[in-house]
């Protein structure tokens, strides 16, 4: 079986923004104000008043019926790939899949690929019956594998046609800077250090994927969050279709656990008599500052455009994904700033490109790209969405953290978590704040602890790379 990670939803719902002289006159008078460092409100005409209405109307019917829908795809999504990280469980005693930080391939059901960028490790391990001796090719054949490795097999997409400028990538040359010859692969191998494991399903394996639907509900219902903000739904219409998707992960749960202790019993006789055999493959990472210039270039450039630190684009890429242009999260999101395509990369299509869709996954595993979409959010984060903080270094931090876990959480860690509007009190309480205090209000209050280390390794590393780039 071929690992296929994630899929894509709603290639097809696409929502193009109006072309009319009315919008770009709007457009046009908020760039203007933008780019002279205005954040006063913007005065329309009375008919682009009725014209802004009319489509933010529109735009929460869309979204609020897209929300319903996406929720009803999560939860069976979610289910399908509960089920795929059973059959994992039960054949290798492990679930293994990728996230920001490795790729991890199933080329054929016994054989599995690791580039970890994190650990700065490739590992390529083999699943065999315990009186077999693992061939040698099928561990070149896999380590190969990985200097081809073409985003497509990483999100099949339905209704979708492929893109064009779209090539493999040599995971190998990203991870390591270097041309691997055939020989060299060999020599890899032969060199590598290998060890040899029994595979043994335990408790804390089971309880952990006994969690997992309930922990992918966690993680939609804050992207519902995220979106239902962006375009100003009533909470309460959020509230519901959240309460759906926990649901749904409370009764797939007992389906799912029932199935996985059904696969697991089946495969235990065959388990105890299988071995992985773990090649530990001697290949160097690029060093840091190779890391940093493979991603520079396009840093530098839309971080001009959109008037940020380019400091700040290459420390959120390190903390997004480690350098990895192929990380998938489980939310998911893709690529090295990590662009989820129907929040923030419905956002930065409708600002680059006037329509109201998510991007293609596809397209954001090309660096240039998501660095392109991922300079543009934090620049609609900065000002937009944040424009009202007046002085640069807060706003810069309250970016930061929404970049992670949206606006409205940023603003709980304000309100003692009692709202999520950046209303005009909230505002000026912001306001009379230093940065320094803003920085250590964020970190004490914000509502989840993932972006409050977040936002202390974004800030950290910031720091760090000002100093030598």
């Amino acid at each position: 079986m071929k690992m296929r990670h994630y899929c894509v939803f709603f290639i097809g719902l696409m929502m193009v923004l109006p072309s009319s002289a009315q919008q770009e006159s709007i457009f046009d008078k908020i760039r203007k104000k933008q780019a002279a460092g205005q954040t006063s409100a913007i005065e329309l005409t009375p008919e682009e008043q009725q014209f802004k209405q009319q489509y933010l109307q529109e735009l929460q019917q869309y979204t609020h019926a897209y929300l319903q829908e996406f929720a009803q795809f999560k939860a069976e999504y979610n289910r399908e790939l509960a089920d795929y990280r059973s059959n994992l469980l039960a054949s290798w005693g492990e679930v293994e899949v990728s996230n920001q930080q490795a790729l991890v391939s199933y080329g054929e059901p016994d054989v599995k690929a690791v580039v970890d960028f994190e650990q700065q490790q490739v590992v390529i391990s083999v699943l065999h019956d315990a009186n077999d001796d693992v061939d040698n090719v099928k561990v070149r054949a896999a380590l190969k594998s990985l200097s081809l490795v073409h985003p497509s097999d990483m999100v099949p997409q339905k209704n979708a046609e492929p893109l064009e400028q779209q090539n493999s990538i040599d995971l190998l040359n990203v991870y390591s800077g270097k041309n691997i010859s055939e020989a060299s692969l060999a020599k890899m191998v032969s060199d590598a250090e290998a060890s040899v494991i029994q595979p043994v399903i335990t408790q804390d394996e089971i309880d952990k994927e006994h969690l997992f639907l309930n922990t992918q509900a966690n993680l939609d219902s804050r992207q519902l969050d995220v979106i239902g903000e962006q375009a100003n739904i009533d909470q309460q219409k959020i509230d519901a279709i959240k309460a759906a998707l926990f649901n749904n992960a409370r009764q797939n749960t007992h389906e799912v656990d029932k199935r996985r202790q059904q696969i697991i019993d089946e495969r235990a006789e065959d388990l105890k008599k299988k071995r992985i055999t773990r090649y530990k493959i001697n290949l160097h990472p690029k060093s840091e500052l190779q890391r940093i210039a493979s991603v520079k270039p396009d840093a530098e450039k839309y971080a001009k455009s959109w008037k940020l630190p380019v400091e700040l684009v290459i420390a959120v890429i390190h903390t997004e994904s480690s350098f990895n242009p192929l990380a998938v999260s489980n939310i998911p999101a893709y690529g090295l700033m990590q662009i989820v395509p129907y929040s923030a990369g419905m956002d930065v299509n409708e600002f680059l490109h006037k329509k109201r869709a998510p991007m293609q996954p596809e397209l954001l595993f090309i660096s240039p790209k998501n660095i392109e979409a991922g300079s543009a959010y934090l620049h609609l984060l900065n000002s937009r969405y944040l424009s009202a903080i007046e002085q640069d270094q807060s706003r810069l931090y309250c970016a930061i953290a929404a970049y992670n876990t949206g606006v409205g959480n940023v603003v709980r860690a304000f309100t003692q978590g009692k709202q999520k509007s950046l209303t005009p009190d909230v505002i000026r309480y912001i306001n009379q704040m230093p940065p320094q205090q803003i920085y250590q209000r964020l970190l004490n209050n914000l509502p989840y602890e993932e972006t409050r280390h977040y936002l202390k390794k974004v800030t950290e590393r910031m720091q760090h790379y000002k100093n030598i780039i």
